[in-house]
């Protein structure tokens, strides 16, 4: 009896801790079940953290150089009746262009600006030129990942006009003094380019370029591709 209750103890505490590692080993399949599942769904997102972090440096270096651009533009540009030393190039050049107009039996004015430059060219065309009460007129203006609709809603042009916005139910009307035509290209893989629909009133011809190129690249890459060039040429026919 003595020895039966002994091994019947054994038995029992065997089966005890038997049981104990089987839980132990349940326990750990799930958990390890549980953050195979949880590396699983966010595997994508860490992917992208890690491509991100590849992509940062060039990043950086495209929105620190656009900011700077934007402040010494901004601080530099001038008034309607005293521009500044960049919409001054412009103006001149623009007012070159019209003489050759006029000597090439109405040669048309076609003017190609990217980022930047279209900001400079709206307040030229919108401020700079009127306000010098030019006759010169830009037959086609296409803007490349520009920020004039970005701009205009923050009313950060000379012309801009606060009665004017998403909040007054009012787009912007677009001034045709010096400008007949005008087609804004925006990449929606380009960050810091912007549509103009919905800002604007009717008669922009915007229209959205897929460049095909990554993230980093898509700021420039409009003026990298033939397939631009082609539609550009289809626009001016």
């Amino acid at each position: 009896k003595i020895l039966s209750d002994a091994v019947q103890a054994d038995v029992e505490r065997q089966s005890a801790l038997a049981g104990q590692g089987a839980l132990d080993f349940l326990s750990g399949m799930r958990d390890r079940v549980t953050e195979s599942v949880s590396r699983a769904i966010n595997s994508p997102g860490a992917a992208l953290s890690l491509a991100a972090g590849e992509l940062r440096p060039k990043l950086n270096d495209c929105v620190t150089r656009f900011l700077g651009d934007v402040l010494f533009y901004m601080t530099q540009r001038g008034t309607p009746a005293a521009p500044g030393p960049i919409p001054r190039v412009l103006m001149d050049e623009l007012v070159l262009a019209q003489t050759n107009k006029e000597a090439r039996g109405g040669e048309p004015i076609v003017l190609l600006t990217h980022s930047m430059g279209g900001q400079i060219a709206y307040d030229v065309l919108t401020s700079f030129l009127p306000a010098a009460r030019s006759h010169t007129k830009g037959d086609f203006w296409c803007a490349t990942a520009s920020q004039v609709g970005f701009f205009e809603e923050m009313n950060m042009f000379l012309a801009s006009s606060s009665s004017f916005s998403k909040a007054t139910g009012k787009p912007t009307p677009i001034v045709g003094t010096n400008l007949n035509h005008w087609w804004n290209v925006w990449d929606r893989n380009d960050i810091i380019s912007f549509t103009t629909k919905g800002i604007f009133a009717s008669g922009i011809d915007d229209e959205e370029y897929w460049s095909g190129v990554s993230l980093a690249a898509a700021h420039g890459g409009y003026l990298e591709r033939p397939s631009f060039y082609r539609r550009f040429a289809d626009k001016l026919r």
